[in-house]
């Protein structure tokens, strides 16, 4: 039975040292029916001179000329593929010894895929473990809205994605959220598998673009490009999410950035961005009455890790709380379980906020049964903060208040309530 070939395609420019860590993994994999595809940018530091050496990989392709970016440096590489799966990767990363055998395994499971990915080990350069990146299974919503990230560690099925396989040479960063974004709407959620395993390490520094706090801005108007001319091809309920994934960006970028750099001005800006666009369509109408439903306020959780369930709650308090938040980053601060198990079908409901941040970043979550629905970023100001979020279900429904990346946080609660409307409303 022939083996199916595995081509492995590296684009590069100027990172030797990155590259031969990258050919070390190439070089221990189990599996060994594949082929290397390097597509160079004129590189200036012995990058083609080390590749000229190499005579114990099972094929190299070597294609050197100057490109417009890294869409483009892709697509030149995927151009010369002869393999039945494609891995595209870059020169900061590097395969686990069975990576490429593990995931032909996955496949023999799922031979209808599109893709199959798993997870990367974050590293410094000294390869110490930053983090650990473990991606949820794919949702295109999700997705969207930057809630959800797949991973670059895993297999593409080049027969099924047939024309979907390119990136687009005209973007300036971020060319895979075009990519994901065609074939989450062209395949099912079936033709998408995610397996939690770790499969590669990659850098967690400025080596990737992603933790380059200056690329943040080109990555909001890329994506903002990008999700208007997706939307605008299709004529289905996914426009109804436009400014929700416009919101999402925006708390994304800042995110990204008060990790990176801390509570910069241009982070603050995007947080209020973001909200000033959530408000727009997560506002009710001035016609409403508190609902007589109540939540259960408790604060000072602790947790095993991020997002497992509450392992106990200290106190009980009513509003208003002032909170002074612990020194562990995104760790649970308050939690306001709602006490409702059903929702009337004459009945909708929307949860009111009003609060102030002091110091910090306070990070606000709308859950339900442990999933988030919503993330919310409100940075330090001297002015009150109101946000309101629609709430579909009740039943299991909470609000989550905890540190962002900064930790110790300061707020007070001034009013925590359920606002009530008829669904004609």
């Amino acid at each position: 039975m022939n083996k199916p070939l595995i081509s492995v395609v590296i684009p590069t420019k100027n990172s030797l040292p990155h590259l031969k860590n990258a050919i070390e993994g190439l070089r221990r994999q189990t599996y060994r029916h594949f082929e290397l595809i390097i597509q160079d940018g004129v590189s200036t530091d012995g990058t083609l001179e080390y590749l000229s050496t190499i005579q114990d990989l099972p094929k190299i392709d070597i294609q050197s000329q100057s490109d417009s970016g890294i869409g483009q440096a892709y697509n030149r590489g995927i151009s010369r593929c002869c393999g039945d799966y494609l891995f595209l990767a870059a020169s900061d990363e590097c395969l686990f010894d069975d990576t490429l055998e593990k995931l032909l395994e996955w496949f023999k499971d799922h031979p209808s895929a599109a893709v199959i990915y798993g997870g990367m080990l974050l590293v410094d350069k000294q390869g110490k473990e930053v983090a650990r990146f473990i991606p949820e299974p794919f949702d295109l919503i999700k997705f969207m809205k930057c809630e959800l990230f797949p991973s670059t560690a895993g297999l593409l099925n080049r027969k099924i994605l047939g024309d979907t396989l390119f990136y687009d040479e005209s973007l300036k960063t971020c060319p895979d959220y075009d990519f994901w974004l065609r074939m989450g709407y062209r395949f099912p959620s079936s033709a998408i598998i995610h397996r939690p395993e770790l499969l590669m390490t990659a850098l967690g520094d400025r080596t990737s673009m992603s933790y380059r706090a200056e690329s943040l801005k080109q990555f909001c108007k890329d994506k903002f490009f990008i999700l208007d001319r997706f939307l605008s091809d299709q004529a289905n309920e996914l426009n109804t999410e436009h400014v929700k994934a416009q919101a999402g960006i925006l708390y994304w970028a800042a995110n990204a950035l008060i990790c990176l750099e801390g509570l910069s001005p241009y982070a603050m800006e995007l947080c209020k961005e973001a909200e000033r666009l959530n408000l727009t369509i997560e506002t009710p109408p001035s016609t409403f009455s508190i609902s007589p439903l109540t939540f259960s306020l408790y604060y000072n959780g602790k947790l095993a890790r991020w997002a497992q369930r509450i392992k106990r709650w200290l106190y009980k308090k009513t509003l208003p709380i002032h909170i002074q938040g612990n020194r562990i980053p995104w760790s649970y601060l308050v939690q306001a379980m709602i006490n409702q198990t059903h929702t009337p079908n004459q009945i909708s409901y929307w949860v009111k906020i009003r609060m102030k941040v002091f110091s910090g970043v306070l990070q606000v979550l709308f859950t339900n049964k442990e999933t988030i629905q919503k993330m919310k970023l409100f940075p330090f100001s001297s002015n009150e903060f109101m946000t309101y979020y629609p709430i579909s279900n009740l039943e299991n429904f909470s609000v989550i208040f905890r540190n962002s990346y900064l930790p110790g946080v300061i707020f007070e609660i001034y009013e925590l309530s359920i606002i009530e409307l008829p669904r004609s409303l």
